[in-house]
């Protein structure tokens, strides 16, 4: 009888003690959790059917198909947030995947210094780019400067006062391996639509 009574409390006991671990485990992990990608707010739908986003704070729009998987990462290193768009699989295999980042230039370096320093700070000495590397395109009707430096497979900086817009391509997120002609096609009609919101209606 009385090892009856030891067994169930001892049963009780643990049972207490693996609640009460996973109650302050779980609290614990929510405390420390790491900012996670939030949804797309809802978006504005065009005439011909894709999406646009705009970022009043950060001063661009941009617009993207309805099949793209939207996403933005609200980061305190951050002072704007950060955007990630998912192609679709039909831009071919693997994680096609770009991203919108808004950075700040003070000093208002020329745009070749601001970006050879800017990939210095990146690569942290992992990698090496010049004034060479850089290439003069445009994106809509403003002037851009093109990057290939992986894992940018294209990186574009689009200037203004000072703040710099930079669109990038990833190479495949699993793989490694370089974006598909599809994704490249698609990268770039999405950067096409890139406005800053102080030229809409230009």
């Amino acid at each position: 009888m009385r090892k009856a009574a030891f067994l169930l409390l001892l049963i009780l006991g643990i049972a207490l003690v693996g609640f009460w671990g996973n109650w302050g485990f779980s609290h614990l992990a929510q405390a420390r959790s790491l900012p996670r990608l939030q949804p797309s707010p809802t978006p504005e739908i065009l005439p011909n059917g894709w999406h646009r986003y705009t970022d009043k704070a950060a001063g661009y729009a941009i617009s993207y198909p309805p099949d793209v998987r939207f996403t933005i990462s609200r980061d305190k290193a951050l002072e704007f947030p950060e955007v990630a768009l998912l192609l679709p699989s039909s831009t071919g295999w693997g994680n096609q995947w770009m991203t919108i980042l808004v950075l700040r230039n003070p000093k208002r370096l020329p745009p070749t210094r601001f970006i050879v320093q800017d990939l210095q700070d990146v690569f942290r000495g992992h990698g090496q780019i010049s004034e060479g590397d850089l290439s003069k395109v445009e994106i809509g009707m403003y002037e851009a400067f093109q990057i290939e430096v992986p894992p940018f497979l294209p990186g574009i900086y689009i200037f203004h006062q000072d703040k710099i817009y930079f669109l990038a391509l990833h190479a495949d997120m699993r793989s490694g391996l370089p974006p598909t002609p599809g994704a490249r096609e698609m990268f770039f009609k999405i950067a096409a639509t890139f406005t800053r919101l102080e030229d809409k209606g230009r």
